[in-house]
């Protein structure tokens, strides 16, 4: 088990969660994805389960990576393919 002790501003970010009321599995992850922060990756990550987004880790090594719902229509969206901007993005 991995405990790290949380600053004022993920107090504030939990609290800030708390108040919204949604308590959903999805509305969650969307709130810890905006305010995720890659720079706060563990240098002494042995052992550890780091759990973020495809857009925070990208550009990030590790040695060990699993991808879930990465599936047609699913990733990239079904609305990057018609721009061929956003999918070079995605």
């Amino acid at each position: 088990v991995h405990a790290v002790d949380i600053d004022e501003a993920e107090q504030g970010n939990v609290e800030d969660l708390e108040l919204a009321g949604d308590d959903s599995l999805p509305a969650f992850l969307e709130q810890i994805a905006l305010v995720a922060d890659s720079d706060q990756v563990p240098a002494d990550s042995d052992g550890v389960v780091t759990l973020m987004t495809l857009h925070t880790a990208k550009g990030l090594e590790f040695d060990t990576v699993f991808i879930t719902g990465f599936e047609d229509g699913v990733f990239p969206h079904m609305r990057s393919l018609a721009d061929a901007t956003e999918l070079s993005e995605e």
